[in-house]
């Protein structure tokens, strides 16, 4: 379908939900205000975070009559730091995000007590959405939908509960509505053009078609599902009716069998079946497809318009964690704030004013540490994901990833940096999934060597007040999903 042939379900949709739930939370009813759910992805603000709580908003909303609402977690000046996000959503209608969708900046601080939330592309609720409603009850997760690290919360109130690892959470998301639906209901019917536009963009954004069994990140859930939406999506007007027609016949053969055997949770296996190659080989030779995604992927990639603090905030996420300072039983434990955030260009095209020998990073150290008083953060991981010079022969240069860490030298004290310091940079050389190592091109911030267990200040050169590493990151198949959880594990089981 093109996009000549839009109708309006989305955008009206999101504007009347909008208008309808500002007006509750205003009013004096609680009544009015507690028979909404406010349904969420994650704060970093990208397209499947967005497209899952679209799609969950309408599915709950217009197929099982509960008020439901997306909240992105953006603000309006964020939109412009994701050029696919508004690329995807002019696709599917949705022209004025900053009017139509209901982002941070328009719910009123001083008195929204929100009492129901469903939870997709992550499973914690951040602690500033916890609080008391004028009645005394706290808010209470209802649902979750994700496929990040499971943390184990709301399995006595959240349903669906559905945490496992996808490529993309949109795939879940599609599974459980089509779960949901009457079985003689068609999918255009159970999830609009529009909504399949968004879902199948944010599925190939994430896997780019390349299998978990082929060392890719989609499964086989993540193609079934993409053969699902794909007949029934909107693409950009140069691709011609006639490719639309025939890539939908030929995922058609398979259409029936992936819809009944759709999984509501899927294990990542090491070989395809036969129903996913065939799936893989059709969408990968569907010229409607491979214009889509070449579409999101240059628009994603294209961020010279952006500066330090705006590649900092594009692809964020934030973590609180209990570290223990002193490893007896007794030891000081601290309470700390770690922000991850992901760029796509290498570090030595945007993070410095020069390029030198030993590298250059004076414009992250200045907006990094700017950053970090902004949010309370003692640690900050800019996590830089790039392809490498093509080939002589012409071939796509091989994925590549650096990790630069900012460690702040007055959190949580200046007596216990140098311990988190030691402990971040030794675990992070100790991972064998990560496989970081010195990175040669900046070589004032890989040295001295952190194996040294000594606690003495001189083992960490001061920079602009931070502490600061940089890395090449050997296994470019390990994204900000296996980074936190690493870090994690790093901070808090020492």
């Amino acid at each position: 379908m093109s996009n000549t042939k839009l109708c309006r379900i989305l955008a009206e949709f999101l504007a009347s939900s909008k208008r309808s739930y500002l007006s509750a939370i205003r009013s004096a009813s609680e009544a009015s205000k507690n028979k909404w759910t406010v349904v969420m992805g994650n704060e970093s603000g990208d397209l499947d975070t967005i497209a899952c709580a679209i799609a969950y908003a309408y599915h709950q909303t217009h197929h099982l009559r509960k008020p439901t609402i997306p909240l992105i977690r953006t603000h309006p000046s964020d939109l412009k730091l994701r050029a696919e996000n508004i690329y995807a959503l002019a696709l599917a209608g949705v022209d004025d995000p900053e009017t139509q969708l209901l982002l941070l900046s328009d719910i009123p601080k001083d008195k929204w007590s929100q009492r129901e939330f469903s939870l997709v592309d992550h499973n914690k609720l951040g602690s500033e959405f916890n609080s008391s409603g004028t009645d005394g009850k706290e808010s209470r997760v209802v649902a979750v939908i994700d496929h990040h690290e499971d943390e184990g919360l709301y399995t006595d109130t959240a349903e669906p509960r559905l945490v496992s690892p996808t490529g993309s959470c949109a795939s879940h998301v599609v599974a459980y509505i089509l779960h949901n639906s009457p079985p003689d209901c068609d999918i255009s019917t159970s999830i609009p053009p529009e909504i399949s536009t968004l879902l199948l963009s944010a599925i190939l954004i994430d896997t780019s078609m390349k299998p978990v069994y082929g060392g890719g990140k989609a499964t086989e859930l993540d193609l079934h599902v993409a053969a699902l939406l794909a007949p029934h999506a909107i693409f950009p007007d140069e691709i011609s009716d006639s490719d639309i027609a025939l890539m939908t016949t030929a995922l058609s053969e398979v259409k029936q069998v992936t819809s009944a055997l759709l999984p509501l949770s899927t294990s990542q296996s090491p070989s395809p079946s036969p129903t996913s190659e065939i799936i893989l080989q059709s969408l990968r030779a569907s010229s409607p497809i491979r214009a889509l995604l070449d579409n999101l992927v240059s628009k994603k990639l294209d961020v010279s318009h952006l500066n330090v603090p705006e590649l900092l905030r594009r692809d964020y996420k934030e973590y609180d964690h209990t570290v223990a300072i002193s490893s007896d039983d007794k030891g000081e434990k601290v309470q700390i704030k770690v922000g991850l955030s992901t760029v796509p260009v290498r570090l030595a095209k945007w993070a410095g004013t020069s390029a030198s020998e030993e590298g250059n990073i004076d414009l992250l150290l200045q907006d990094g540490a700017t950053y970090m008083k902004e949010r309370g953060l003692s640690v900050l991981g800019v996590l830089t994901t790039f392809r490498k010079e093509k080939r002589k022969n012409g071939a796509k240069g091989k994925k590549a990833r650096e990790m630069a860490w900012l460690i702040r030298t007055d959190l949580p004290s200046s007596s216990a940096v140098n311990v988190l310091a030691q402990r971040i940079f030794t675990g992070l050389e100790a991972n064998d999934e990560l496989s970081v190592k010195p990175h040669k091109q900046f070589k004032q911030f890989t040295k001295p060597s952190s194996k040294s267990h000594s606690d003495d200040t001189s083992l960490h050169a001061r920079h602009n007040g931070l502490i600061v590493r940089v890395y090449k990151q050997r296994n470019a198949n390990a994204t900000r999903k296996a980074t936190a959880p690493i870090l994690r594990q790093i901070l808090e089981d020492a």
